[in-house]
C-alpha cells in the first residue's frame, strides 16, 4: 500500500512486504515452469544491409549452441553435405558459439555473405 505524504509517496512497511512476496512468488513459478523455447531451428534467414543475412533462433535454458555454416561452393560439395555418406564428409565452420546461460532466449546472428550459397545448422549439447 502507497500512503500520500506531504513529502511525496512513500511505501509502507506492507507495501515492501507484499512486493517481496510477489517476487518470491513470481520466481517460485519460473522455478517450476520455465519458459520453454521451440525446438531448436533457425527459423529465419532474412538480408539485412547489402552483404549480410540474419539468422533467428529460440533457445532452451542451460544449453550451449553453435551455429555452423557449410559454402556451396560446388554441386559434390552439396551432395556431400545432405548426404549420410562419410566417405566425403563437409567440412562444416562454427560462424557462433553461445555459451549456456540460465534463461530462456532469442538470438539474432549477423553473417557476412561472402559466397553465393551457404548453408546453416544450429547444434545443440546438453
Amino acid at each position: 500500500m502507497l500512503a500520500f505524504a506531504n513529502s511525496g509517496w512513500r511505501a509502507t512497511v506492507g507495501a515492501v512486504r507484499a512486493a517481496a512476496f510477489l517476487t518470491a512468488l513470481f520466481l517460485l513459478a519460473m522455478a517450476l515452469h520455465p519458459i520453454r523455447a521451440e525446438e531448436p531451428k533457425i527459423y529465419l534467414i532474412e538480408l539485412f544491409s547489402t552483404n549480410q543475412v540474419l539468422l533467428h533462433f529460440n533457445t532452451n535454458a542451460h544449453r550451449t549452441y553453435t551455429v555452423q555454416y557449410l559454402d556451396l561452393v560446388s554441386s559434390d560439395t552439396k551432395k556431400a553435405s545432405l548426404s549420410n555418406n562419410n566417405s566425403n564428409p563437409a567440412r562444416w565452420s562454427n560462424l557462433a558459439v553461445l555459451p549456456a546461460i540460465p534463461f530462456a532466449n532469442h538470438y539474432i546472428i549477423v553473417d557476412t555473405r561472402t559466397t553465393p550459397a551457404r548453408i546453416y545448422r544450429l547444434l545443440v549439447e546438453p
